[in-house]
């Protein structure tokens, strides 16, 4: 029994022991039984051998150095080569720019650019721009445009009342909804999204046939009643130009197609700004402020054929902006377009150095004349006219003389021209506000860092100062046009809103049919009269005859208007070299605002008869001017400045001008003391002790003409 037990007890203990053995971890394995993975290139790399699928997907970098080592982006992206981002799950497993055997290997990659480029475009150039644009066809139906859904709330952002509108707004707003100005309601103005106006002859023979869309409207005697239009989202204004009060703009906030190509007196880019949603806008050709542009965020085409200015690139960076149009309209080439053809031309300039030192000399084939050659001429290659050759020529100029002159004027070395002007001028810059002219800059294009105002040509040296033998008593018998064109660099006869001519046609440059009364034209104030009237209390029609007798005359004598007479005058200059007007020195900022008096101006001008004479009303044909007229009116300064602004006050100014004679030959001695002689009598700041004022004497004092010398390079 014994020897049983204890038996049984050395098996059990056996068991355990066997059970235990069977149970235990084997002994711990030597280094050499697992070894390490050497396919991976480094521990920081790839921080686990199963992030790689096979040792032969990712080969030591020693064995393979070609670029396929470290895949580009194109490469990388494949899910066979590199796991998805639940295996990879931090950055430091894609290999940083520093695991790469050289930059090149692994490129950084390209940030996706913000906006699409803009398409700049020089040579589209037809009126298919304008059709396909505002979405009508060449033969003016409706093609697809549709007005943009909006709140339906515009109609009452209008202030519209017909009894609020003058005679003309009446009509106006009668013309555009075909009703009664009493009865057009706010509906009615909600209504109307898409206006475009054509002449008469498109509604007098019914579109030429092709029918006349129903958003075409003649002509208005105004732009008054187009402020109430606040629903308007097309507008094509055409030629519907009635002067530089474009104020109206700014109400019509809706718009998002604008066709000013036709509207050619505008240029302030600020009565846009409300038009949040403006997509397309149509500039008129030798739109100057291109800077501005960028005020309007919303743009994605502009229009800017034959725009006056190099400043695009701020444009083209516009952020919504897919098209812009920058070559020639027509006959008119952009100041941008112009100067690229200018820089990539080979074009030799022969220019010099007057001996004196004081100017400089440009000698070209056929010499003054060739370079006062007109518009249609046969070989239009060189010369004034050539956008192209004038900006090269300039560029040449700047690289014999510093950038320190307001002026370049090209004199031509001749006693007479077959030209026909006796001067002309051109701004490039302008940096005074408050003149009817934008504050804008060219000047980048011809060379110059932004002092250039502006270039001026007088096809010959008479042209700066000359005695004429005048038939009858002028108050001068000398004229010269150096100061006539100078104030037209700085704006001319822009500065007032609204002028005619002597045919009603609104008028610009000059002072027209106004009592400006200066060396850009305009009559005495204190010699208007009228000769031909209704007597207010009567309502009968009278004359006043020379002697001052008043007739009664039949009614039709005033069917168009008053009648007015004053002392002579021409409405693009006055002859002589008068004193300038307040207006002029206003202008030129010598004048302060307070001191500038109203000035007297016409609408509704018609002539009495083809040479403006009196004669039809018993007086001498050289004895005044007469003129009908429907309206007489002033303008004060107020009326200016809230137009245009305040011209900022400089009490004097000096203008310095470089001076650059123009001939076939080169000058003689006797060329340049001629010249040098009447260079002299412009720079004047004495009685010069003549019946003539240069520009010191013409401006009381306040204005000189310097000529430093051409020297200074």
């Amino acid at each position: 029994m014994r020897k049983r037990l204890r038996f049984l007890i050395v098996l059990s203990i056996t068991v355990v022991i066997f059970v235990l053995a069977c149970s235990s971890p084997p002994l711990e394995p030597t280094v050499t039984e697992i070894p390490e993975p050497t396919p991976v290139p480094t521990a920081t790399a790839i921080s686990e051998p199963t992030v790689v699928a096979t040792p032969t997907q990712i080969p030591p970098p020693t064995l393979t150095p070609t670029p396929t080592v470290v895949p580009t982006p194109t490469v990388v992206p494949t899910p066979t080569v590199v796991p998805t981002p639940t295996v990879v799950p931090t950055p430091t497993v894609v290999p940083t720019p520093t695991v790469a055997p050289t930059p090149t290997a692994v490129p950084t990659p390209t940030v996706a650019p913000t906006k699409t480029p803009t398409v700049v475009d020089f040579e589209s150039g037809s009126l298919s721009f304008e059709d396909n644009w505002g979405r009508e066809s060449r033969y003016g139906s409706t093609v697809s445009w549709e007005p943009v859904e909006s709140d339906g709330e515009c109609h009452n952002n209008s202030d519209f009342s017909a009894e609020h509108l003058s005679h003309t707004g009446r009509k106006n707003i009668e013309s555009i909804f075909g009703k009664m100005a009493d009865d057009v309601v706010l509906s009615d103005i909600k209504a109307i999204k898409r206006l475009k106006f054509q002449r008469d002859i498109i509604f007098e023979n019914d579109n030429f046939g092709l029918g006349v869309p129903d958003y075409y409207r003649p002509y208005l005697d105004s732009y008054e009643g187009l402020e109430y239009l606040t629903c308007l989202q097309w507008l094509d204004l055409h030629y519907l130009t009635y002067g530089r009060d474009h104020r109206f703009l700014s109400s019509l906030s809706e718009l998002t197609y604008l066709n000013l190509k036709g509207f050619t007196d505008f240029e302030n880019i600020d009565l846009l700004t409300p038009m949040t949603n403006l997509e397309t806008l149509m500039l008129p050709a030798g739109f100057k402020s291109m800077p501005d542009l960028v005020k309007l965020n919303s743009l994605k085409r502009i229009d800017a054929r034959g725009s006056r200015s190099c400043q695009i690139e701020s444009v083209l960076e516009m952020p919504n902006l897919e098209t812009l149009l920058i070559g020639s309209y027509y006959a008119t080439d952009s100041d941008y377009q112009s100067f690229l053809q200018a820089e990539g031309s080979d074009r030799k300039f022969d220019i010099s150095l007057s001996p004196s030192g004081k100017y400089l000399q440009l000698l070209i084939p056929g010499g003054s004349e060739a370079f006062n050659q007109e518009l249609d001429s046969e070989e239009p290659g060189i010369g004034w006219n050539n956008k192209e050759y004038m900006i090269g020529l300039v560029q040449s100029i700047y690289g014999l003389v510093d950038d320190h002159y307001d002026e370049i004027v090209f004199v031509g070395n001749a006693e007479e021209s077959s030209a026909s002007y006796v001067g002309t001028s051109e701004q490039v810059s302008n940096n005074s506000g408050g003149l009817g002219a934008p504050v804008w800059s060219a000047a980048s294009c011809f060379g110059s860092n932004g002092n250039l105002r502006g270039l001026i040509s007088l096809p010959t040296k008479n042209n700066l100062i000359q005695e004429y033998p005048y038939d009858i008593d002028w108050p001068s018998d000398y004229d010269g046009v150096l100061i006539h064109e100078s104030l037209h660099l700085w704006g001319g006869g822009d500065l007032l809103p609204r002028i005619e001519s002597w045919d009603g046609s609104i008028s610009g440059g000059h002072w027209a049919v106004t009592s400006a009364n200066g060396i850009l034209g305009g009559f005495d104030l204190n010699t208007l009269e009228t000769i031909v009237f209704v007597e207010e209390s009567t309502q009968l029609t009278y004359m006043r005859q020379p002697n001052g007798t008043i007739i009664s005359v039949p009614d039709e004598k005033t069917a168009d208007g008053f009648v007015y007479r004053t002392a002579y005058f021409d409405t693009v200059g006055s002859f002589g070299l008068l004193p300038m007007s307040p207006l002029e020195l206003y202008m030129l900022g010598v004048l302060p605002a307070d001191q500038l008096p109203d000035t007297v101006v016409f609408k509704g001008v018609s002539e009495t008869n083809p040479d403006h004479s009196c004669e039809d009303y018993g007086y001498e044909s050289w004895d005044g001017r007469c003129f009908r007229a429907e309206e007489q009116y002033t303008v004060s300064v107020e009326d200016i400045i809230q137009i245009f602004g305040e011209r900022p006050y400089e009490g004097e100014i000096e203008v310095a001008i470089l001076v650059v004679a123009v001939s076939e030959t080169p000058l003689t001695g006797t060329d340049w003391s001629l010249l040098d002689e009447k260079i002299a009598w412009n720079a004047q700041t004495s009685d010069n002790g003549i019946e003539a004022n240069n520009v010191w004497e013409a401006s009381g004092g306040k204005v000189r003409f310097v000529f430093p010398p051409a020297e200074g390079r």
